[in-house]
């Protein structure tokens, strides 16, 4: 091998490096936030009777700063939770909500509701926010109590 071949050799390994590292970084950060949901669904389905699922639309989460944000769903698998402990809005999450999503979305803007957006489809409840967002689990505690 030329020194020339080992030379390009190495340059090609370590430009590689940073971004390997930062894949694993955000699969370990999307684990962390998965398993954080998880334990709150533990919860939910204690306090609703019944398992909801929970997950996070990754492809929306897409970088280390987006990252951050993902365990944030907790705040929305609280609110769903506490919300059960009263039986008409047990009654109501039970028979509506289904599975909950989780999504980053650089567009709303931090005064719409303190970043967040809510809806409910077809049984799946999608909460939408980003690193500005504030409030999430009050707002998904508010906007459950109006809309369920």
């Amino acid at each position: 091998m030329t020194l020339k071949s080992l030379v390009a050799t190495a340059v090609c390994v370590l430009a590689t490096t940073p971004a390997f590292a930062q894949g694993v970084k955000q699969k370990k950060a999307l684990a962390e936030a998965n398993q954080l949901i998880s334990s709150y669904s533990d919860k939910l389905k204690e306090n609703c009777g019944q398992d909801i699922k929970a997950s996070l639309n990754t492809a929306s989460f897409g970088n280390e700063e987006t990252m951050k944000t993902a365990t944030w769903g907790k705040d929305t698998m609280w609110a769903l939770s506490s919300l059960c402990e009263d039986k008409d809005y047990k009654e109501a999450i039970t028979k509506g909500v289904k599975q909950v999503v989780f999504k980053y979305d650089a567009g709303i803007k931090k005064d719409d509701h303190y970043g967040n957006k809510l809806e409910l489809k077809g049984g799946t409840l999608t909460h939408s926010y980003n690193k500005d967002s504030a409030n999430t689990g009050s707002e998904a505690r508010d906007w459950l109590k109006a809309n369920l």
